[in-house]
């Protein structure tokens, strides 16, 4: 299948199969979940090798439905999407994956703020921060307020960066001595 399906219908395999997870009420088992993860790190791996690994684009996307599904393993999913962040700048659902980083931001902050980052910087409209604003502040506050040094300066760094994309409203969240 994959070696002849177009990036498309492979990327809409995978956006289908994220979306019924993410509806899924049940307990998915392990065993599927496990079959799962080695496609997708099997597909990611010829995706790496390929030049260059935005043709794959839509393939690689489609891993925000999967994250939001909040059925794998959170470290295994996290390390994924940051892998498509860094690959292709982008994420489907991103909503719902800004949503579902603002759940792990208190456990993960460092890895939850990197991926904020990456989406920020691959909203090239400038207006897709409005739409999870509420998620991002969550996240950010999490790792300011949090004892990693490494995720506060993350996210203070992050905060100064979207205020050059005249996104003031977070200003508040820095520490007083970097919000003048």
């Amino acid at each position: 299948f994959y070696a002849k399906a177009s990036d498309a219908l492979c990327g809409h395999a995978f956006q289908t199969e994220g979306r019924r997870l993410r509806k899924a009420q049940e307990t998915v088992p392990a065993e599927i979940l496990d079959r799962l993860q080695a496609l997708w790190e099997r597909r990611l791996t010829v995706v790496q090798a390929t030049t260059p690994p935005t043709s794959h684009a839509a393939e690689l996307t489609s891993f925000g439905w999967w994250l939001a599904s909040a059925k794998f393993d959170n470290a295994w999913a996290l390390n994924q999407l940051t892998e498509v962040l860094k690959l292709v700048g982008k994420v489907d659902a991103d909503h719902q994956v800004v949503e579902r980083l603002a759940e792990l931001a208190t456990d993960r902050p460092l890895q939850t703020v990197k991926c904020l980052h990456l989406i920020v910087e691959g909203d090239t409209e400038g207006w897709r921060v409005h739409a999870w604003r509420g998620h991002a502040r969550t996240i950010l506050a999490a790792a300011i307020q949090g004892t990693d040094i490494q995720a506060r300066q993350a996210a203070i760094d992050l905060v100064h960066r979207l205020g050059t994309r005249g996104h003031f409203e977070f200003r508040d969240l820095l520490p007083k001595t970097f919000s003048s």
